[in-house]
């Protein structure tokens, strides 16, 4: 598995920051050396370690922070197939489009966590320029019109499949209707319904916060190394665990996930 985040430079060092905690979760490709840092730059760390527990996964994980509101937006990839996704493009397009020419990836779905604009922004550009189809929940889609409506509709929690990769699709209501997340590979993309530290908010049009509690909770069921890949960059780093949230996140009391 290849995973690695898109910064202005990529050549740039900073200084390591301290552990995170997916350095216990993952199994990466033995290419990959590198450990993402919150600015999106790339900074040496001790993934080899994972060598030891080394399982060749054919995924692409691209993590991009996009947009005014700097959504993380997740190109993923099947590295036998090379076709791809993309998790809420909320912005600079190019910089996506980039990054799919540089990994050589065919770009098949615009998966929309949910329908505000901060994460889809970028939907029409890059369907008129790559012929992707965007998919997204039946009642997120029902909050837009004309060009920005979906493709696929989603209504129930069923997988979806890009190349070979299966992805299982959580229906995670809270924030808004239709919000959604997506598990493949020990890999949990989450969009604004969990960040790092904390979860989305509930004051807007269709959140509702009891709802976003018990659609956290499910998510807690998977395995405590998943890997927690979150909408934005809100927390101490930009990944975490599902193990490292029932201990840490300021919501796990009250949404009654907490494990001490």
């Amino acid at each position: 598995m290849i995973i690695s985040a898109a910064g202005s430079n990529f050549n740039s060092y900073s200084p390591p920051l301290p552990e995170l905690p997916l350095t216990n979760a993952l199994t990466v490709n033995r290419r990959i050396t590198k450990r993402i840092d919150k600015r999106g730059l790339i900074s040496s760390a001790n993934l080899c370690l994972m060598e030891k527990t080394y399982v060749e996964v054919p995924m692409i994980i691209r993590q991009l922070p996009v947009g005014a509101w700097e959504v993380f937006c997740y190109i993923i990839g099947c590295e036998k197939t090379r076709e791809a996704l993309v998790i809420d493009p909320g912005g600079d397009v190019e910089a996506i489009l980039e990054t799919t020419r540089k990994e050589r990836l065919n770009l098949k779905y615009i998966f929309n966590t949910h329908h505000h604009g901060d994460h889809t922004y970028g939907n029409q550009a890059l369907k008129q320029m790559t012929g992707a189809k965007v998919v997204m929940h039946a009642l997120e889609d029902d909050f837009l019109r004309g060009p920005s409506k979906a493709d696929i509709r989603l209504t129930d929690e069923k997988t979806f499949q890009v190349g070979e990769i299966v992805f299982r699709i959580f229906h995670t209501p809270g924030h808004s209707p239709g919000g959604l997340c997506l598990y493949a590979e020990g890999n949990l993309f989450t969009g604004d319904t969990l960040f790092v530290g904390d979860s989305g908010r509930t004051d807007l049009a269709g959140g509702h916060r009891p709802t976003l509690g018990a659609s956290i909770r499910k998510l807690m069921t998977l395995p405590d190394e998943t890997v927690v890949w979150p909408g934005h960059d809100y927390g101490p780093t930009p990944t975490s665990t599902i193990g490292h949230e029932k201990k840490t996140n300021i919501n796990a009391k009250e949404y009654g996930y907490y494990v001490g």
